[in-house]
């Protein structure tokens, strides 16, 4: 599981496709605290987290002691990641912070030259970026640091021609260099925003209108996203809006949190980044389920701590997977009793039409209406006998 963290909540930039950068979602002075931080870590490993990203919607460099948080990370055994626009004029932590573990680090750009990158990435200068990223370069050299560094360009329909020269400026640092299609338009942003109730409110008949929209996404099985307060989103793919806001980390049941992920009327209508269901994942649904509604795995795996569990997931595969197939195998057969039931009641209404078919032609007969005096005839002989 890979965990999205904001130890704080601002960026230096106003990047044109991005909500933080648009200011959709405001700029703050808060930031994470140390203590709290520590906590959801604990939770996080309890709940099988594996890797943990200092950063979402937000610059982690903006944080003064990110150095103390990547070592926090590192020191309960997951692997901490980061990703920077490293267009801050100053980086005092950058040193302590790569020494505290950090696994991978990635920096963004989008041009060579300013008169490119500044399109998109807004209020940065990419000399400094430049500047940044060769100081990096040369530490690493003499350092025996196993990290892995990757300059990500965001290609654009206008900033193609500049692929080649920073490709061969990362190139000759010694760092990997990655050309990502990026999604939107800097020189016409249109940004989804979300803060508005009728902006998220979904008609229910849309709700499982796609195939797609039913099976399980990657964004919400696999990662969980956090803001610097500790409260957890819908995904990392939308902004940190109230109306995409699912609860605090810490006070929240992990099932229950989890359960409303998945339930979110925009998770509903989304078909990004969806796959066709695992045993893990028909596992996953299984305990949330169970243990919402019943206090216990629906389908009767061990109920001790996620970390524990994701240690029975990986050694009893094979188990696992028969439990699954027999609870496909139980629910095929309750379909066949009904799909039996419902021919059933086809049948039994066929013949009900059949009959009342007949007594219609019997009714409508002329013996049934010349017989009709005597029948009356009969029934008040019969009242008064």
């Amino acid at each position: 599981m890979l965990y999205y963290i904001d130890i704080v909540d601002a960026c230096n930039l106003r990047c044109r496709t991005c909500v933080r950068g648009q200011r959709k979602v405001k700029n703050s002075q808060e930031k994470m605290s140390f203590s709290r931080f520590k906590k959801i870590v604990v939770k996080a490993k309890e709940k099988g987290a594996t890797t943990v990203g200092l950063y979402n919607w937000t610059e982690p460099f903006l944080h003064p002691e990110i150095n103390k948080f990547v070592k926090e990370v590192v020191d309960n055994n997951i692997h901490c990641v980061l990703s920077s626009n490293f267009s801050l004029s100053e980086m005092s932590t950058l040193i302590d912070t790569l020494e505290a573990g950090v696994s991978e680090l990635s920096v963004s750009v989008s041009g060579f030259t300013n008169d490119i990158y500044q399109i998109n990435h807004s209020g940065g200068d990419i000399e400094v970026v430049k500047r940044n990223l060769t100081d990096l370069a040369q530490y690493l050299s003499g350092s025996s640091l196993d990290i892995k560094v990757y300059v990500k360009y965001l290609e654009f329909d206008y900033n193609r021609e500049q692929i080649s020269a920073f490709r061969e400026f990362s190139e000759s640092l010694g760092l990997n260099f990655q050309v990502y299609p990026a999604s939107g338009d800097p020189l016409t942003p249109v940004l989804n925003d979300f803060s508005t109730t009728d902006e998220i409110t979904v008609d229910v008949r849309e709700i499982g209108s796609s195939e797609k929209s039913l099976n399980p996404c990657a964004l919400l099985f696999d990662v969980i996203a956090l803001d610097c307060k500790g409260d957890a989103y819908l995904c990392c793919a939308y902004g940190n809006f109230e109306n995409c806001r699912i609860g605090n980390f810490l006070e929240m049941d992990y099932e229950k949190m989890m359960l409303s992920r998945l339930f979110h009327p925009k998770c509903r209508t989304c078909t990004l980044f969806r796959r066709n269901p695992t045993n893990r994942d028909l596992t996953d649904i299984g305990r949330w389920f169970g243990k919402s509604f019943f206090g216990e795995d629906f389908i009767g795996l061990d109920s001790e701590s996620s970390r524990k569990q994701s240690v029975v997931y990986s050694t009893e595969a094979t188990e696992s997977e028969l439990e699954n197939e027999a609870l496909k195998r139980s629910i095929t057969e309750y379909e066949n009793k009904i799909a039996a039931l419902n021919r059933s009641v086809v049948k039994r209404d066929a013949d009900i039409a059949v009959l009342n078919k007949r007594i219609g032609d019997i009714m409508s007969s002329t013996s049934w209406r010349i017989s009709s005096p005597l029948r009356l005839l009969k029934g008040i002989l019969q009242k008064d006998s």
